[in-house]
């Protein structure tokens, strides 16, 4: 099974044994941005991503078949983050701040990649071309990352996104609706599933919380009090990866789904839509549907 993109619990499921004990033999693939993700699973080379919920939307919406099968977190609070030099959002006082700033007049954005690209041009201080960047949304497992840099280059948080919009669905397992419904690749699925609940469960188990801290810093190759900020990530109560919190399975939240739509709606991110479409109807779970 090929998988794009890594998250805490698919560190524990590879180390502590869980694919293996699901007869999977699982295949890790770097994802370099969403666009080049989704069109790899839909030709095929990878089985499932995890992704953000709101590409699964915008492909199903545009007519490409595609199912989240369950949602990892309650949002992997996304931050912020930016160069040292800028330290504040809402200062407007300040020559660091970023508040007030006009989108096209004063900054831009540009689209340069994944959260592991954008976190190292960030530390950097500049894309590829020598443009400079200033600020960047990261997540798990970068915002910790970064607070292990000198202080000359590890980045700010200004702001988070679980203080503005809460719940806000994030991450999930997509897969491609037609192998959902195949008889060879569904149970392969639904095995991986089952592993990562059981991976889940690890993961959020008070007494198995200093070997999950040790697989992480392995994962990771960083340092223990790295992975003890990846962890307390990995297991925050609002915005991290715990089963538990959805009922004890990957249960995709309504009302965080339709916040996720609705903040992306604000910025014209569902073009292929039609006018009126009912986003509430278009999540409601079901075999072959969006939520599946």
């Amino acid at each position: 099974m090929s998988v794009g993109s890594k998250t805490a619990k698919e560190r524990r499921g590879r180390q502590v044994g869980f694919f293996t004990a699901n007869e999977l033999n699982v295949t890790y693939l770097q994802i370099l941005n969403s666009p080049a993700g989704f069109a790899s699973l839909l030709s095929g080379q990878y089985d499932i991503v995890t992704a953000t919920i709101d590409n699964a939307v915008n492909y199903r919406f545009n007519l490409q078949n595609v199912s989240v099968l369950g949602q990892l977190d309650q949002g992997p609070d996304p931050v912020v983050a930016s160069v040292p030099a800028i330290t504040s959002i809402r200062d407007r006082g300040s020559r660091s701040c970023l508040y007030g700033l006009v989108l096209g007049t004063n900054y831009c954005f540009d689209t340069e990649g994944a959260t592991a690209l954008r976190y190292q041009y960030l530390v950097n201080g500049s894309i590829p071309s020598g443009t400079p960047a200033y600020a960047t949304i990261l997540t798990y497992p970068f915002t910790a990352e970064g607070l292990a840099l000198p202080p000359s280059s590890h980045p700010n948080v200004l702001a988070r996104a679980s203080n503005c919009v809460n719940p806000f669905s994030s991450t999930t397992f997509t897969a491609t609706t037609a192998s959902t419904m195949d008889a060879t690749k569904g149970p392969l699925l639904t095995q991986f599933l089952t592993a990562m609940l059981e991976a889940n469960q690890y993961l959020v188990d008070p007494k198995k919380k200093a070997c999950a801290i040790d697989a992480i810093a392995v994962q990771l190759n960083a340092s223990t009090l790295v992975a003890i900020a990846e962890y307390a990530a990995a297991t925050d109560v609002e915005t991290g990866e715990k089963a538990l919190m959805q009922g004890g399975v990957f249960h995709v939240s309504g009302q965080g789904l339709l916040n996720v739509i609705d903040v992306r709606s604000q910025f014209g991110g569902f073009s292929g839509a039609p006018a009126g479409f009912d986003f509430a109807d278009a999540i409601v779970p079901g075999q072959g549907k969006l939520i599946d």
